[in-house]
């Protein structure tokens, strides 16, 4: 009786098995069989995170595309950094900045991405802003010049889904800010007039300048030394933005400001702590309140991107003007 009793289990696993591999068939079977190669879909609709709260200047002002807005994209083989075929670094477009992206055509070439015709998955990485890339696909990184703020607010684009091929080559792109940021806000106090933070600077010292982002790869490598940098002012001198590369802590940070009422003498200058890090997706943000005889800098409650930790301190005018 045991024996039976062994026999009528094992062949009731047996029967169920068959089921569940007839349904798990079935539900292959659900997409059409393709034979031949496929474009992609392409679509790129979220972009996090963002706040109207930046400068318009910046590409995270609403976290919206702009029309002809262009991204780099990559086509691997699935679950490695090798690139499929010649799909590297193919230029797509969308037209009318509604995160609907189409292959750009130049110089008599499209750019269009195919899925292989045997239905072989594939992995689809992209970035933003688009650019010539050396010969390892590095992006050239260098932001001393930070006068157009989204050219250097570098993101990466990544699926929503997992699994994409000639029958199912949908592919909807999430993007993600790369770089750090750090968002000053400019307050008029006590004896000073709003008119009279025109024309303020900020500049950036002991930050890294040049250097290289992977999109593949999703690093960042830095090269040369570290220097000193004017950062973008709004023209009402009510706020100032700067984007940097990521770093962990470390120290020789500061910050200096010549208050738009004050060009003529020196700088007053913050050093930011050397456990301040910075890191990829998130900004730094202070509120500086500007006073006759001094600086005050406080951690400010705006968001914008993934918010990062700011710090308290004031600045003292040891000019003896």
């Amino acid at each position: 009786m045991k024996q039976k009793y062994f026999l009528f289990v094992s062949l009731f696993a047996l029967t169920l098995g068959s089921c569940q591999k007839d349904e798990e068939t079935n539900d292959n079977n659900s997409q059409p069989i393709v034979n031949e190669p496929v474009a992609i879909q392409l679509s790129g609709f979220t972009i996090k995170e963002g706040s109207s709260e930046a400068l318009e200047t910046s590409r995270v002002a609403n976290a919206k595309w702009e029309a002809a807005d262009m991204i780099g994209v990559f086509m691997l083989n699935d679950g490695t950094y090798n690139i499929a075929g010649d799909n590297a670094n193919k230029a797509y477009v969308t037209e009318l900045g509604d995160g609907m992206f189409a292959p750009v055509t130049s110089d008599g070439k499209d750019n269009a991405i195919f899925f292989p015709a045997d239905g072989a998955y594939m992995d689809i990485t992209a970035y933003y802003p688009y650019s010539e890339l050396d010969e390892e696909n590095r992006y050239n990184l260098n932001i001393a010049d930070q006068s157009v703020q989204k050219k250097l607010d570098i993101m990466r684009g990544t699926p929503t889904g997992l699994a994409f091929n000639n029958a199912s080559p949908k592919v909807d792109l999430t993007f993600r800010h790369k770089m750090a940021k750090i968002n000053l806000t400019f307050v008029a106090g006590d004896g000073i007039g709003e008119e009279e933070l025109k024309n303020t600077v900020a500049e950036l010292s002991g930050f890294y300048t040049k250097g290289y982002y992977s999109p593949i790869k999703d690093n960042f490598m830095i090269e040369g030394d570290k220097s000193k940098f004017r950062i973008l002012t709004a023209e009402d001198g009510k706020s100032a933005q700067g984007t940097i590369m990521p770093e962990k802590q470390s120290s020789g940070h500061s910050l200096s400001i010549t208050p738009g009422y004050y060009l003529e003498g020196a700088p007053y200058v913050f050093d930011i702590s050397e456990n301040q890090g910075f890191l990829s997706g998130r900004s730094y943000n202070y509120t500086v309140t500007f006073l006759r005889d001094k600086i005050t800098i406080s951690k400010s409650s705006v968001e914008d991107w993934t918010e990062g930790e700011g710090e308290n301190g004031t600045i003292t005018d040891d000019s003896g003007n």
